[in-house]
């Protein structure tokens, strides 16, 4: 228990941060939005789920990438608020942060205390450890509003927030801004404040940090030190407190084909296709699959060869070999629209496995009787879980699509030739 002039100060220094938390909307939202929340199907759609507590974290994307946060506290840090920011699909745009919608994405909120302070010096306060069910390439790190300013009867003390990359799988990654960060510096290693001047109105990018960093590489985990510069004014002005806000979303490859056949869309994972994975629509976040922003347009791959789909006989199959680069077992699948209906049916699907470390496979078709000439598309999925790729379309938690125009040259069969038995006239 604290004594009654501690405790005071410590009523009063959240007081000081609400009152400051409502002139700006970056921090913290899980104030209105309650403890332990988590996202709602909406029409259906795809969920984001998060929970959240003092010791861990837990959220499913809707590709279905489970992500975890282990909590280190150092020294006598204890967790005094363990809320949930629910996703909201609807989210406005946010001027710190890309996706510009990265606040549709639920985050963790935390209210740390009581932690060593040393005035006007450092503090790490503790470490988060984010760690994901398959390895994920360049996830994004989305900060909001972490920091703490109090003040009582006239004395203040501020507590600028600083990152510290510590670790990671299979190494430890690196930093690059990505948007935001006012008065803040971002390099290879950690995220800290370009100047501490004290007395100023705290705000994103004075005390508090806001803004979106990505955590370069292809991991399963990486580990941030959350820390605290103190700025003391006068005297102390309470129990010590930190906000720490924070979203994490992830690449995908998205389907090029026109909106009949389905959008599909993939986590970007250490599974590709070909020579390499493209990150689409990296300017917002999406809770269903989606098409891509009209940049790659179906193009032909190198590997794909012009006479790939040429004179191909209906009641016969054809066979395509497809370069892939995969790491652990996976499954590859493919649709060709042979009926050029626009839409990929069951009877157009082959499917095989992928061996551990295999650089290729081969897909087979039998080719149905309703196959016709002239340009098509192609549909190739990749992922580690089969049962994500058994559709054309919806998400798949690793790996990538790949939709291509084609040119489909079909060709009967040849009649039979019969041979005649003439027979004697009795």
């Amino acid at each position: 228990m604290l004594p009654n002039s501690q405790l005071t100060r410590g009523i009063v220094a959240l007081a000081f941060t609400a009152t400051m938390i409502a002139s700006f909307t970056a921090i913290p939202e899980a104030l209105a939005a309650g403890r332990g929340a988590a996202s709602e199907s909406r029409g259906g759609a795809p969920e984001w789920t998060m929970t959240n507590s003092s010791a861990r974290a837990r959220s499913v994307t809707p590709s279905g990438v489970v992500m975890t946060v282990e909590k280190t506290l150092h020294g006598p840090t204890t967790v005094s608020r363990a809320d949930t920011v629910k996703a909201n699909p609807a989210a406005p745009p946010d001027e710190y942060l890309i996706p510009e919608n990265a606040k549709a994405a639920p985050a963790v909120s935390d209210l740390y205390e009581n932690f060593n302070v040393r005035p006007n010096g450092w503090t790490d306060i503790v470490t988060l450890t984010f760690t994901f069910s398959r390895p994920v390439r360049n996830p994004r790190l989305h900060i909001a509003g972490t920091g703490g300013s109090a003040g009582y009867e006239g004395d203040r003390e501020d507590y600028w927030s600083g990152l510290r990359l510590s670790g990671g799988e299979p190494s430890t990654p690196t930093f690059s801004k990505v948007a935001g960060f006012p008065g803040f510096e971002v390099t290879d290693s950690e995220i800290v404040p370009a100047d501490v001047i004290p007395g100023l109105e705290p705000t994103c990018g004075v005390i508090y940090m806001c803004g979106t960093a990505q955590v370069n590489g292809t991991l399963t985990s990486f580990s941030v030190d959350l820390r605290a510069r103190n700025v003391r004014l006068t005297g102390p002005a309470g129990d010590p407190f930190m906000w720490g806000v924070f979203r994490v979303t992830l690449e995908e490859d998205d389907s090029d084909a026109p909106g009949s056949y389905g959008a599909a869309s993939h986590a970007v994972s250490d599974l590709r296709i070909g020579d390499a994975v493209t990150a689409d629509n990296q300017q917002t976040v999406s809770f269903a699959p989606r098409r891509t922003d009209g940049s790659d347009n179906g193009e032909p791959a190198q590997w794909l060869r012009d006479d790939a789909f040429q004179r191909v006989t209906p009641g016969r199959r054809i066979r395509l070999r497809v370069p892939v680069d995969s790491p652990s077992a996976a499954t590859l699948a493919g649709w060709v629209d042979f009926d050029r209906d626009g839409h990929f049916d069951r009877g157009e699907l082959a499917r095989t496995g992928v061996g551990e470390r295999d650089r290729g496979a081969a897909l087979t078709w039998d080719v149905p009787r309703g196959a016709r000439s002239g340009q098509t598309w192609l549909r190739l999925r990749l992922a580690h879980d089969a049962r994500q790729v058994t559709q054309p379309k919806g998400w798949a938690a690793t790996g990538e699509v790949e939709d291509h125009q084609i040119a489909l040259d079909v060709r009967n069969a040849p009649k039979r030739a019969y041979r005649h038995r003439h027979y004697r006239k009795l």
